[in-house]
């Protein structure tokens, strides 16, 4: 029963990055832990800034081990990517902070070029997105 419950979290969190886009930022794509707030930013698509998602489709979608994921929020968390977050019985509660908060204390004064994408490609490719961006935005 519960391999079946986890089969069906992740189809849907398949489907989910194949339906939903996001806009990333050139500047801030960059960073390591940008990968989770950029699939929270696309999760969240009330605005709410709140997100629950269950870790094994968070660390599936990210292609990644949880021990990166918890990583990324302390490093998310320093830049105020992620106000606060915590795990209850295999979900992440994730609250996020604002684009401009986290371009603040990166001391960006522009966050850069500005794309839309899908949120799987985002997730598998995000620096050779930010770098493609940078690029057609220069020719």
């Amino acid at each position: 029963m519960l391999m079946l419950q986890l089969l069906s979290t992740l189809i849907k969190a398949k489907l989910l990055t194949e339906v939903f886009t996001v806009r990333i930022h050139s500047r801030i794509a960059r960073n390591p832990w940008a990968r989770l707030w950029y699939l929270c930013r696309g999760v969240d698509k009330d605005g709410s800034g709140k997100v629950a998602i269950p870790i094994a489709a968070a660390t599936t979608m990210l292609d990644c081990s949880e021990k990166s994921m918890y990583r990324w929020l302390q490093q998310g968390k320093r830049a105020w990517a992620f106000r606060k977050y915590r795990v209850r019985e295999g979900v992440l509660h994730v609250y996020l902070g604002g684009l401009f908060k986290v371009c603040w204390k990166l001391n960006l004064k522009k966050w850069g070029v500005v794309s839309q994408c899908p949120l799987s490609e985002v997730n598998a490719h995000i620096r050779a997105i930010a770098t493609g961006i940078v690029t057609q935005r220069l020719v």
